[in-house]
């Protein structure tokens, strides 16, 4: 009796052969899923030459396989840190613009001749200084140094000043004179500002002992409030030289620090 070989069987039964492919394929693939060709076992959790978990690593976030990794973050206000994603970058810069707080002990320096601390300009509770030179000041005529401007609104602040001031003309520089001021002012939302200056205090002069001997006094004080109620306010410091020789062409450095405690306050110039 005739019986058919095991590929004369495949051939007589179309697909079978293709069939029986596939199946062989997945039945290898699947034996080879934990072992490999040669019959070893793949290890699941390999160590060999996989860095321990427990070192610090730098990361971009924490990661629960790690134990001891340290996250990369930024600085509110001072660093920015941006993830652009996996297969991508990190990025490290600096924000649009860099606040400085008051736990800086230097501040930043907008200007040659001014700072702020705590923040923006005109910011609440920050402090903006300026140091500022005016010449040429007539003898005895009261000459603005400082403009400071008030918002409508609702507004505390404080001027803390430090003069420096000098005879002009012939008798230029033969004698010095510092002194301290301090001026206060508020507003309420729809009514005229208020300033109010303290008497001028630490007077005091040197004068050239050996050659000329002029001198002058120094006051200072704060001019009316102008604008209206329901508008900006301004007032300006101003100082007023005496001098001995009534040559004029006198000069004043001044140092002045405004504090302001509420937000879109009041500016210095």
């Amino acid at each position: 009796m005739y019986s058919p070989k095991f590929r004369e069987l495949l051939l007589l039964t179309p697909g079978l052969y293709e069939e029986l492919d596939i199946f062989t394929k997945q039945v290898r693939a699947f034996l080879l899923a934990e072992h490999n060709e040669d019959g070893t076992h793949i290890v699941d959790d390999p160590t060999t030459d996989v860095a321990a978990a427990s070192l610090p690593y730098v990361t971009v976030g924490n990661s629960s396989g790690l134990s001891a990794e340290r996250a990369l973050v930024g600085t509110s206000g001072e660093v920015d840190v941006t993830d652009n994603g996996a297969n991508s970058t990190v990025a490290i810069g600096l924000p649009a613009a860099v606040s400085v707080t008051t736990s800086v002990t230097v501040p930043t320096v907008i200007a040659s001749t001014a700072f702020q601390v705590g923040g923006a300009a005109a910011a609440a509770t920050t402090t903006r200084g300026i140091t500022k030179k005016v010449t040429g000041i007539a003898d005895n005529t009261a000459t603005d140094v400082l403009t400071v401007t008030i918002p409508n609104g609702n507004h505390a602040a404080a001027l803390r000043l430090t003069f420096l001031s000098s005879n002009g003309s012939t008798d230029a520089f033969e004698s010095s004179r510092a002194a301290n001021g301090l001026v206060v002012f508020q507003r309420n939302t729809g009514v005229v500002a208020v300033a109010t200056a303290a008497a001028i205090a630490d007077n005091v002069i040197a004068t050239n002992a050996t050659g000329g001997s002029a001198t002058h006094t120094l006051a200072y004080g704060v001019s009316a409030v102008t604008g209206a109620a329901g508008a900006t306010n301004t007032f300006t410091v101003q100082v007023t030289i005496d001098d001995s020789g009534n040559t004029g062409s006198n000069q004043v450095v001044v140092f002045a620090e405004l504090i302001n405690a509420e937000s879109s306050g009041v500016t210095l110039s």
